[in-house]
């Protein structure tokens, strides 16, 4: 998803837990980009604590922020600056970056520009389950709901 709130991929799965989506989701990110011919690097991508585990923080790929708890928990500690320490687990060198002040304010962004497209998605367009049956059916229904959300986000932001 980018700032504005277009949806770059999307995808359903029947895991229990997101941790196992966040390097397919880095892939199918870029391979979105690719194929609609942008050129520019991938920014930071924000994920929330259920992508968290060593291997989706030490990925190859674009720098990202992934959430190692709460966000209120996270706010009683306190403040960090600069690069983590080195020697640190893979898991608290991503709590350091999150409690700087330029990791707080990038993953703050999450909940303006992430959070907001659901939202949208359920209450204003009124999905709120699936109406298709087996995952592969599921699956072309969320891209055609993600892209007619697409369709509208790009109409309001030229008009």
């Amino acid at each position: 998803m980018t700032e504005h709130g277009i949806v770059v991929a999307a995808d359903v799965t029947q895991d229990g837990n997101d941790f196992g989506q966040c390097q397919p989701m880095i892939a199918a990110t870029q391979a979105g980009l690719d194929a609609a011919g942008v050129i520019d690097p991938v920014g930071v991508m924000l994920f929330d604590a259920g992508y968290l585990s060593d291997d989706n923080i030490t990925a190859p790929g674009p720098t990202r922020l992934i959430a190692t708890g709460k966000a209120w928990k996270l706010k009683r500690k306190h403040p960090t600056s600069g690069e983590p320490p080195p020697g640190l687990s893979p898991v608290a060198g991503m709590e350091h970056r999150l409690r700087t002040p330029e990791g707080a304010a990038l993953y703050a962004k999450r909940q303006h520009t992430i959070e907001p497209v659901f939202g949208t998605i359920k209450e204003a367009r009124g999905y709120r389950r699936f109406t298709r049956r087996g995952l592969t059916a599921v699956q072309a229904e969320w891209q055609l709901i993600t892209a007619a959300h697409n369709i509208i986000k790009l109409h309001h932001q030229q008009t």
